[in-house]
């Protein structure tokens, strides 16, 4: 367990159970609580009952896409949270464009290895944390 996690909250967004759980155990292992939902829905009432420090949401949920917005949504209702989004295709220039307009912080690639997102992740948002806001 890490120092820089201990006790963070993390909200995990996605509709596929196995990247949902890999994701969770690697966040587990750093010392994180990680809550998970594969629906807009559940992401949600997630998003109502606890604080989050980062979350990873899915792009495509149900349809292609539809992870952007829910992402906007957890940077207005957490804005210091480290959002970021999970997509299968490296980041092209929509979801570059997408990234700016919603707040996303970082665009990770579905295909990497849970432990790598997640040790991402943490040193993402350690450095962006240590920023000084503009």
């Amino acid at each position: 367990m890490t120092q820089r996690s201990a006790e963070k909250r993390a909200l995990l967004v996605h509709s596929d159970i196995g990247i949902l759980t890999n994701l969770q155990t690697a966040l587990t292992r750093e010392g994180c609580i990680a809550i998970v939902a594969r629906d807009l829905a559940s992401a949600l009432l997630a998003i109502t009952q606890h604080q989050f420090h980062f979350a990873i949401v899915g792009a495509d949920l149900g349809e292609p896409g539809d992870g952007w917005p829910l992402a906007g949504v957890l940077r207005l209702a957490f804005p210091k949270a480290f959002v970021c989004v999970l997509d299968r295709h490296e980041p092209r220039l929509e979801g570059l464009r997408s990234a700016i307009n919603y707040g996303v912080q970082q665009i990770y690639v579905q295909g990497r290895p849970a432990e790598e997102i997640v040790t991402s992740l943490l040193n993402d948002a350690q450095r962006a944390a240590a920023k000084p806001e503009s």
